[in-house]
C-alpha cells in the first residue's frame, strides 16, 4: 500500500427527503467565489452561460494516518486518492473545466482534538469541501468548525446521529447511521431464528466503552427487546484493554448465553477479544458483531479458521461485487493499487469521495456555497458513477443519508459472504455455529 508524503509531495498540496422540496429548484449558478478559496484562479461563467474555468479543486482530508486506527487511515486515503486520480485521468471535473481534483491530506493522529486543529488549519486555507475523518467522535467536535467557515465537510464512514443532530447545513453524512448495524444484526437474529427454527433467546450486548459504541449498545439493547429476545447482560471492556473482555466472555459461558453481539472498534480489538473466546473455550450459537474492525481484512488474515463463523454487520463487503458490477471495477482497481480489497472503511471512504465527485460535476461555480447546493441535490443510485454501496445516497432534511442500508456477513473459509438481505446475499449462513 502507497502512503501519503508530506507536504513536498505535489500529489498532497498539504427523516424526509430533501429532493422533494428542491427539485424545482436551480441550482445556484455563478456564485462569488469566496477570496482565497482556490489556489487556481477561476474566469467564472462565461458570457453564453458555460461553466466556470479552474484549473484546480483542492479538496481537504483528514485522516488518522498515526496511532490506534492508522490502518483504517491509509486504507481511507488510498480509497479517496484512487477516485481523485481516476477523475483527473479521465479529463478532470467537466463542468469546472476540466479542473484537477487535488488532496490535502492532514493527520488527525487518531485524536479528536487534533482533528479539530487540522480542520481550523483547513478551513482558512484554499479547500472547497473538506472529507473526514472515519472516527464519529473525531468528527462531532471537526465538523463544527468547518460548518462555521461555511465549507462543506463530508463524513467518510463516520455514522454517529450527534454528527447530524444540530442541523448544520454545511455537514453531511453519506453513511448509514452507526445504530443501522444494531438494527441490521438484530433484525438477522430474527430472520435466520424463523427461518432455522433455532432462535437465539440469551443475549449478552458486550461493547468496548468509546462514545459511539455506547450509542451502539443502547440501540442493540432496545431493538433486541422490541424483537422478544432477552438481553441477558449488558456489558462494556476499555477499549485499551480488550484482554479485559475475558471476565465477561467467561460470564457469558457460565450464564449459557446463546450469542454475544459484539462491537470492537478496530481490527486488534476485535481479533484480541476472538482470542479471548477461543482461550475461554466458549462457542455460543453465534458471534454476531455490529461493524468494527471484525469486517477488515487483517481480521481473516491474522485469525484464519478461528475468524470462521463470525457475523458482522457493515457497509461495504467485499463480495457484494458479485451483485454489483460497478463495485467490481472498483474492488479490482483498488486492488491494483495496494493489494487489498475494498473493506467497510475504505469502501466508505471510496463513496464519500463519490458524493463530492458528483456534486462537483453538477455545480456550475467553484465557490464553498454552490458545492454544498449540489450536495443537497445529490440523488445516486447504486452503480452511478463511484457509489457501490446499497441502496444508493439521497439525503434527508439533516443532510443525512436516507438510503444505505447495512449488509450482513460471515466469515466462511477465509471470506466473507453477504448472507443478508437475501438480494445482495451470495452464500447461505452457517447456523447455529455452535452445534
Amino acid at each position: 500500500m502507497s502512503e501519503p508524503s508530506n507536504a513536498t509531495d505535489p500529489a498532497i498540496a498539504t427523516g424526509h427527503s430533501r429532493r422533494g422540496f428542491l427539485r424545482d429548484s436551480a441550482l445556484v449558478a455563478g456564485a462569488v467565489m469566496a477570496p482565497g478559496l482556490l489556489a487556481a484562479c477561476a474566469s467564472g461563467d462565461d458570457e453564453a452561460g458555460g461553466p466556470a474555468q479552474v484549473s484546480e479543486v483542492r479538496i481537504g482530508l483528514v485522516l488518522p494516518m498515526t496511532g490506534a486506527a492508522a490502518a483504517y487511515g491509509k486504507s481511507a486515503y488510498e480509497a479517496i486518492k484512487m477516485v481523485l486520480d481516476d477523475v483527473n485521468a479521465n479529463g478532470g471535473i467537466d463542468n469546472l473545466g476540466g479542473a484537477e481534483l487535488v488532496p490535502v491530506l492532514k493527520d488527525s493522529q487518531t485524536d479528536a482534538q487534533t482533528a479539530a486543529s487540522q480542520t481550523q488549519q483547513l478551513v482558512g486555507g484554499d479547500v472547497l469541501a473538506i472529507l473526514g475523518s472515519i472516527q464519529s467522535d473525531a468528527t462531532a467536535v471537526a465538523s463544527p468548525i468547518a460548518n462555521r467557515a461555511k465549507v462543506p465537510w463530508i463524513c467518510t464512514s463516520d455514522g454517529a446521529r450527534k454528527i447530524v443532530s444540530r442541523g448544520f447545513r454545511y455537514v453531511f453524512q453519506p453513511a448509514a447511521y452507526t445504530t443501522g448495524a444494531a438494527d441490521a444484526a438484530v433484525e438477522w437474529l430474527d430472520f435466520i431464528g424463523d427461518k432455522t427454527g433455532v432462535r437465539a433467546e440469551r443475549i449478552m450486548v458486550m461493547t468496548e466503552d468509546a462514545a459511539v459504541a455506547v450509542e451502539l449498545a443502547n440501540a442493540l439493547e432496545a431493538q433486541a427487546k422490541n424483537r422478544g429476545f432477552t438481553v441477558v447482560d449488558r456489558v462494556t471492556y476499555p477499549a485499551r484493554e480488550p484482554k479485559a473482555s475475558r471476565t465477561l466472555v467467561r460470564r457469558a459461558k457460565a450464564e449459557n448465553i446463546d450469542v454475544v453481539v459484539q462491537h470492537a472498534y478496530t481490527p486488534a480489538n476485535a481479533i484480541a477479544v476472538r482470542r479471548v473466546f477461543q482461550e475461554v473455550g466458549y462457542e455460543p450459537l453465534g458471534v454476531v458483531t455490529a461493524t468494527g474492525g471484525h469486517s477488515s481484512a487483517s481480521y481473516g488474515k491474522e485469525l484464519g479458521d478461528l475468524a470462521d463463523n463470525t457475523i458482522n454487520t457493515s457497509y461495504f463487503v467485499p463480495d457484494v461485487a458479485a451483485k454489483i458490477p460497478r463495485a467490481k471495477e472498483l474492488n479490482d482497481m483498488y486492488k491494483t493499487r495496494t493489494g487489498a480489497d475494498l473493506d467497510h472503511v475504505s469502501g466508505t471512504n471510496l463513496t464519500a469521495a463519490a458524493v463530492v465527485v458528483d456534486a462537483l460535476q453538477r455545480t456550475r461555480s467553484a465557490s464553498r456555497d454552490a458545492l454544498r447546493d449540489a450536495l443537497e441535490q445529490t440523488d445516486l443510485q447504486v452503480g452511478d458513477g463511484y457509489w457501490i454501496i446499497p441502496e444508493g445516497c439521497e439525503f434527508d432534511e439533516r443532510n443525512h443519508n436516507t438510503r444505505q442500508v447495512y449488509l450482513v456477513s460471515q466469515w466462511q473459509d477465509g471470506v466473507q459472504r453477504v448472507i443478508y438481505p437475501e438480494q445482495y446475499a451470495t452464500a447461505g449462513p452457517n447456523w447455529p455455529v455452535r452445534k
